[in-house]
């Protein structure tokens, strides 16, 4: 199955708006490109370097906490959450997987401030390079849908 090919620039003007980015340490390459993705596709929006954060946490179950943390601070329009489970032999993954996705549900609707989940459930090792690099890759996704509710947001 071919995946899909993101846009990688924006024609929304994300001038002034701020965003955090929150990495797992875990598949750290793959997930950097997401991250490298996201960073291009925000910057030709016009998000200016210092309304941009990137923070890197050892594993995906912690990035919630790190999101819970950054938006008491206010002055996010959203962040953006990368990382990467490989299922296993056990149920474990899904576990951690239905964890995160909870903890954001719940985060996004207390808060008001949407975190744009991009950790990525697979299978295997196989299906990471086709959703991080290239045209399909996710990072590109998430920025995209981080300026569109953004600017939603602020419209209200």
């Amino acid at each position: 199955m071919q995946q899909q090919a993101y846009e990688t620039t924006s024609t929304i003007n994300g001038a002034g708006m701020r965003f955090a980015i929150v990495g797992s340490e875990w598949y750290g390459e793959a997930v950097d490109s997401m991250i490298a993705a996201a960073k291009q596709l925000l910057e030709s929006a016009q998000v200016a370097p210092q309304d941009l954060d990137i923070f890197h946490v050892p594993g995906s179950l912690e990035i919630p906490v790190l999101c819970s943390h950054l938006i008491a601070k206010r002055k996010y329009d959203g962040i953006i959450a990368f990382g990467i489970i490989v299922q296993g032999d056990t149920y474990h993954h899904q576990m951690m997987i239905d964890t995160i996705v909870s903890s954001f549900t719940r985060i996004t609707l207390d808060t008001g401030v949407p975190i744009l989940n991009e950790i990525l459930a697979v299978k295997d090792q196989s299906a990471v390079a086709s959703r991080t690099t290239g045209a399909g890759n996710k990072g590109f996704e998430a920025a995209q849908a981080a300026l569109k509710i953004a600017a939603v947001l602020r419209g209200l």
